[in-house]
Formats: C-alpha cells, sequence, structure tokens
C-alpha cells in the first residue's frame, strides 16, 4: 500500500521556485531592453533619421559638409522633440567633419563618445558609431602627436568593432594603426597593418566601389614596401613595388578608358619609390630613369608628390657631382615649390641648393640660404612644441556641453526609477531565493552523502597533484640540462667564428676564402640557435622576411658537399628560386636535419635527389635517398623525441633521433606539412611544404 505524501516532493517544489525566479528576471530583462531601445532611437526615429540623411545626401552631393546644411541640423534638434542617443551622437559626429577649429572637433567628438558609450554592446549602429567617433578622437590626438592617447582611442575602436558581425569593418582600426605607427617610425609594425588593410579589401570585396577598392589595395601594398624600405629592408620593400605595379597591370582593363589618368599617377608615384631602392644601391642611371618617368606621370595630377621626387633627384645629382643637372632641378623646384610654406621639403630644398652654391663656389649665396634653411626648420619645432603643449581636455567647458550634461542629468533622474524597480524585483527575488532555502534543508542526508563522495575525490586528487609534481620537477631538470648543453656549446662555437674572422681579415686564396665565409654563416647560425635554446622556445621569432628559398637549400647543399663526398655520393639538384616568407635560421636547419639523414642513411656510391617545384599557392621540397629506408615499426615514431629510435649511419655515423622532431615543430610554426614515404632497403623522401605569400 502506497501512502500519500502530506508535502510535494522536494524536487517539484525547487523546479516551481526556479520557474517563478526565471519568469521573474526575463520580465526585468525585457523591461530594460525596450527602455535602452527606446533611448538609443528615441520616440521620433523616422523625423530624425530623414533629417540626418538629407544634410548627409547634401554633403555627398558637395563634398563636404556646408553651414547651410549643419544649421539646418542644428534647428531640427532645437525645436523638434523625441532624438534618441544615436541622434544626438550623429549630429555630433557630423559637425566634427563640418568644423576646422581643432578644440571644437574634440569637443564634439567627446560628446559623442560619452553619449555611446553606455550602449555600444546592446545595439550594432550604436557600436558603429561608436568606433568612428573613437576613430575621430584618436586622429585628433594623432594630428597633435599625442601618440599614448591616440593608440588608446584606437584600442577602444578595435573592442567597440568586435560588436559588429560584419568583420569587413575592422579595416578602419588597421588603417588608423598603420599611419600612427609609421609616424611613430615603427616601420615593421606599420607594415603588418597595411598589408592587413588590403588583405581586408581584397577580402571583403566591396562591389559598389570598385575603383576605390582598387585604390585602396594598390596604395597599401605600395605603403608596405614604403615601410620595409624605411625599416632598411630593401628587398622586401622592392618585391612590394613590383607587386603593386603587377596587382594594377592585372587589375587596369577594368577600369580604362574612364580612369586612365589617374592609372598613369599610380605608376608614376611606384616609380619614384623604385627609383629610391636604385639611388641608395647607387644604381644612379636605373634610379634617374624611374625619377624621370614618375616625374612625367605625376607632374599633372599631383604637384606636390612630383617636388618630391624632384628633391630625391636633385639629392642624387648633388651626390654624383652633376652640378649642370642639379641647377636645372633647382630652377624648376624653385618655380614649382611653394618656398614660402612651413614643412620639411622646404628645408631640404634650401639645405640642397645652399650644397649647389658651394658646389658653384659661391659661398655667400650657400650661407645666406642655409640660414633660411635653419630658420623655417626652427618655425617647424616651434609649431610642433606648440601643437604638443595644447590640452584639448580642458576645451569642454562651453554651452552646448552644458546642454549635453543637462540631458545627462534628465536621463539619470529615469535611470533612478529604473533602481527602484529593480531594487522591488530584487525583494522579489530574495523572497523566492529563501523558499529554494527552506527547501534545501531537506537535503541534508544528501549533502552528508556528496561530502563523502567529495573526500574519495580530493584523495584521488591528492594522488594525482603528486604524480603531476614529479613530472613537472622532470620537466624542469631536462630543461635544465638542455640549457647547460646549449650554453656549453655557445663558447667554442663563438671561438671558431673569432678565429674564421681573424682568418678572412688576412688575404686568402678565393677557394679557402669561400669556405672560411661559409663556416663563418654557419657559426651564426649555430649560435642563433643556441641562443632559443638558451630561451628555452621553439617558435619562431619576429625575424621572418622574404627569402630565396632556392637559394637557401643550394647553400644548405655547399655546406653537406663535403660530407657527401667522403661517401662518394652525388647529390643532384633541380630547384626553382621561389620567396617565401620565412625565418631563415629555423628551415635552415629543417633543410639540413633532411639532407644531413639522406646522407648518413646512404651508402657510398648513390644519388640524392634534391628538388624544388611551385604547387599553386604553396611550395614543395623533396630529399630523395636511395639508402636503408625506415622500418614498418618505427615509422610513427619518427618524429617524436625517443632515443629507441635513433639509429647508426651506413658508415657508422652517430644520431639522436632528435632532429626530425625539431623539424616538423618549425614547419608547423610557419602553417607548413612536413611528411614521408620509405620502404626498407629502398630508401626515403622526405616532402617540406609552405605556402607562398598571398601576393597578387
Amino acid at each position: 500500500m502506497i501512502l500519500p505524501q502530506k508535502h510535494p516532493p522536494i524536487y517539484l517544489i525547487t523546479a516551481y521556485t526556479y520557474r517563478v525566479f526565471t519568469l521573474i528576471l526575463f520580465a526585468f530583462a525585457a523591461f530594460l531592453c525596450f527602455s535602452c531601445s527606446d533611448k538609443i532611437n528615441g520616440s521620433n526615429k523616422k523625423y530624425f533619421d530623414d533629417a540626418i540623411e538629407k544634410v548627409d545626401a547634401d554633403a555627398r552631393a558637395k563634398g563636404a559638409y556646408s553651414p547651410a546644411s549643419m544649421a539646418y541640423l542644428d534647428s531640427v534638434f532645437a525645436h523638434v522633440k523625441g532624438a534618441g542617443i544615436i541622434h544626438l551622437a550623429k549630429r555630433y559626429v557630423r559637425k566634427t567633419y563640418s568644423n576646422s577649429d581643432y578644440s571644437k572637433k574634440a569637443l564634439y567628438a567627446d560628446s559623442a563618445i560619452g553619449l555611446l558609450q553606455p550602449y555600444q554592446t546592446q545595439d550594432e549602429n550604436v557600436a558603429l558609431l561608436y568606433a568612428e567617433a573613437l576613430s575621430i578622437r584618436g586622429n585628433l590626438y594623432f594630428d597633435v602627436k599625442s601618440y599614448d592617447n591616440a593608440i588608446q582611442s584606437f584600442t577602444l575602436l578595435k573592442i567597440a568593432l568586435t560588436k559588429v558581425k560584419d568583420t569587413c569593418r575592422q579595416q578602419l582600426y588597421y588603417d588608423n594603426m598603420a599611419h600612427l605607427l609609421y609616424a611613430q617610425k615603427k616601420y615593421l609594425n606599420a607594415a603588418r597593418f597595411f598589408r592587413m588593410r588590403y588583405l581586408f579589401y581584397e577580402t571583403c570585396n566591396y562591389q559598389s566601389t570598385p575603383f576605390l577598392t582598387f585604390l585602396n589595395v594598390q596604395e597599401n601594398i605600395d605603403n608596405t614596401g614604403i615601410c620595409y624600405f624605411k625599416a632598411g629592408m630593401v628587398d622586401s620593400a622592392a618585391y612590394y613595388y613590383d607587386s603593386t605595379l603587377n596587382y594594377v597591370k592585372h587589375q587596369e582593363s577594368a577600369f580604362l578608358p574612364q580612369y586612365a589618368d589617374n592609372l598613369v599617377l599610380i605608376r608614376g608615384v611606384v616609380y619614384a619609390n623604385q627609383a629610391e631602392i636604385f639611388f641608395l644601391q647607387k644604381k644612379y642611371s636605373e634610379a634617374e630613369s624611374l625619377f624621370l618617368k614618375s616625374i612625367e606621370g605625376t607632374k599633372k595630377d599631383d604637384k606636390g608628390f612630383t617636388n618630391s621626387t624632384r628633391l630625391t633627384q636633385l639629392q642624387m645629382y648633388m651626390e654624383v657631382n652633376r652640378i649642370k643637372d642639379a641647377g636645372l632641378v633647382i630652377d624648376t623646384l624653385t618655380t614649382t615649390l611653394d618656398t614660402s610654406a612651413i614643412n620639411p621639403a622646404v628645408v631640404t630644398f634650401f639645405k640642397l641648393k645652399s650644397d649647389y652654391y658651394l658646389k658653384k663656389n659661391r659661398p655667400y649665396n650657400a650661407y645666406s640660404t642655409l640660414v633660411h634653411s635653419f630658420a623655417v626648420r626652427d618655425s617647424i619645432e616651434r609649431r610642433d612644441r606648440e601643437f604638443n603643449r595644447t590640452d584639448v581636455g580642458k576645451e569642454l567647458e562651453n554651452t552646448e556641453q552644458r546642454a549635453v550634461n543637462e540631458k545627462l542629468k534628465k536621463e539619470n533622474e529615469v535611470q533612478t526609477a529604473y533602481l527602484i524597480v529593480a531594487l522591488v524585483i530584487a525583494v522579489m527575488a530574495a523572497v523566492v531565493v529563501l523558499l529554494v532555502l527552506s527547501n534545501l534543508r531537506r537535503k541534508s542526508r544528501y549533502v552528508k552523502k556528496l561530502l563523502e563522495l567529495n573526500n574519495e575525490v580530493n584523495n584521488k586528487n591528492e594522488a594525482l597533484l603528486t604524480t603531476l609534481s614529479a613530472l613537472e620537477q622532470s620537466h624542469k631538470e631536462n630543461d635544465r640540462l638542455m640549457r647547460v648543453v646549449a650554453h656549453d656549446l655557445k663558447n667554442p662555437v663563438s671561438a671558431i667564428r673569432t678565429l674564421v674572422y681573424s682568418l678572412l681579415k688576412k688575404e686568402q686564396p678565393p677557394a679557402t676564402k669561400e669556405s672560411l665565409e661559409l663556416i663563418q654563416a654557419t657559426c651564426t647560425d649555430s649560435i642563433s640557435l643556441i641562443k632559443d635554446l638558451l630561451n628555452n622556445s621553439h617558435r619562431l621569432s619576429n625575424g621572418k622576411e622574404l627569402v630565396d628559398i632556392g637559394r637557401l637549400i643550394e647553400q644548405c647543399i655547399e655546406l653537406f658537399q663535403a660530407k657527401a663526398s667522403e661517401k662518394k655520393q652525388l647529390i643532384n639538384v633541380k630547384v626553382e628560386h621561389t620567396v617565401v616568407m620565412l625565418n631563415r635560421q629555423k628551415i635552415l636547419r629543417v633543410i639540413g636535419n633532411i639532407l644531413n639523414n639522406a646522407i648518413k642513411f646512404s651508402p657510398e656510391n648513390t644519388t640524392i635527389d634534391i628538388r624544388l617545384e611551385n604547387k599553386e599557392n604553396k611550395v614543395l621540397f623533396s630529399v630523395k635517398d636511395y639508402g636503408i629506408g625506415i622500418p614498418r615499426h618505427l615509422k610513427d615514431m619518427i618524429f617524436t623525441v625517443d632515443a629507441a629510435i635513433s639509429r647508426t649511419g651506413t658508415a657508422g655515423e652517430e644520431s639522436h633521433g632528435m632532429g626530425l622532431s625539431i623539424s616538423r615543430q618549425i614547419i608547423q610554426e610557419h602553417n607548413g606539412r612536413l611528411w614521408f614515404e620509405s620502404e626498407e632497403g629502398k630508401g626515403s623522401v622526405f616532402y617540406v611544404e609552405l605556402p607562398l605569400p598571398n601576393i597578387k
């Protein structure tokens, strides 16, 4: 017989109370969301949307926001009620675009940021507008060289854009950071952001503005090259300049003949950049030819850039002592360059002109021109100091800001009402919690059982912790041993490099000198790898660069040629010279490990085939030997660090079983693949696949 229960089961009571509590929270959340939505969009959304769109349409037609359109917008907000937070912020953002006064622009940007910040996580449109206001504020800081504040604004911009589904919007962050880092002369970091910008434009593919997309892609490829040039990486700079011209060549048919003049101008800019490389390399004839092509392409539509090119051309003529040609350029610049302006180009012009007068034996003219150069330079420095002293933060106390504060005060009163409602709901929630607690008291026996089980789990955890501690201690000991070995290797390798350096200082036969230089390069690479071990890191450093991997393979073969010759082995090489973004020392180590194994495990009088070929967007490197091969039971362990897999070479060479494990880790860090094919007694083929740079 089943007796009726005096109370409902405890799990039913608990489920009921949780359900009530959930419904209360849901109602409260819905209330808050409705309130926030109403504050964001206002009670007269369509009217203000139409008014702002009218002003924007006028700006698109005229190319700028006119005073008349701004006066109309001010009138709308003054006489019509019901504007939302987003409308007020849009008004301030447009005022930043229409105003030339720095203090007022800063005031309007800060006002927009202050309005939007509390709501930027609740609405995607608010997040977009908030990011735009932060971009404006960051660029204002950039203009006065307050770089730390600019970086802070751009970082907040990036965070705001994470709330936006359209990831293409993130290009706004990369654009700002690229120019900021370039201004700070952090050229390698700037190059990374310029590269991200053109990749964003290519990926997002803005169909509505194809020519604007084309302009942005080619500009940012070229800017990437400029950054590498400024950083002293001339080969990488030349690669990106060539990539810019190739991109223009492949795309130009879609924009001819409508944008023919623009395409000529684009090429002219790139020619000037290429000319600077030849000038730096003292290839003056090639540089002069490109300078002239650049000037011809830009003089019609970009006089400022043309003058900049002529200044570099003038500098080259002065360096090679072509005084007559330098005088012709000076005459041209005198008529095209605004020498009354206060900018670095004018300083450079007067300095070069002073040098010209000295070479013409006119010291008085040289002196007066140099004094003029110094005067302009001092004016620039005074102007920069004045900008740096500008304190925009104290410009916020004016009538319009007080009006914003008054609006915020009223909003705070409404928020106080929300808090009262929230307090009432919190009291109700507390009642529900008390009901839950009263039911939990009846679960004491279950809690007791859980405690017993918990004690058992804790005992097992203690055993696991003891085991983990032992493993950690073993790892530390291995790490210490590795550092000791690496440290002991460093001194003799450094001594060898020093000795070779001393020998190279003396006159040596060409063959001996080439061998010594090869030994010196190998020692340098070895020291770099030893430092990696001392730093306890196999990961790639920031020193990745564009490298001709075919040439790298040839250098590695030169290092191991003597070892192969000892075993009368023939190395058969067929490589295509391809540029890949990689860490030179790390990849050289991988190639050396694979080639060394091929020599070690091949008998005398055999052939080793080495190939490098392009495969679509990847490059494939292979080393094939006809040696002893890999037994079936070792194939699954070949890339692990295990003494059991080490084998003696065909001539008794020693093996440690570590090289392929480290090689695979390096290749994985390059986003590549390393694998092999082998048959015991017939030889092995090892493959390395690496991605090519993503440049069209």
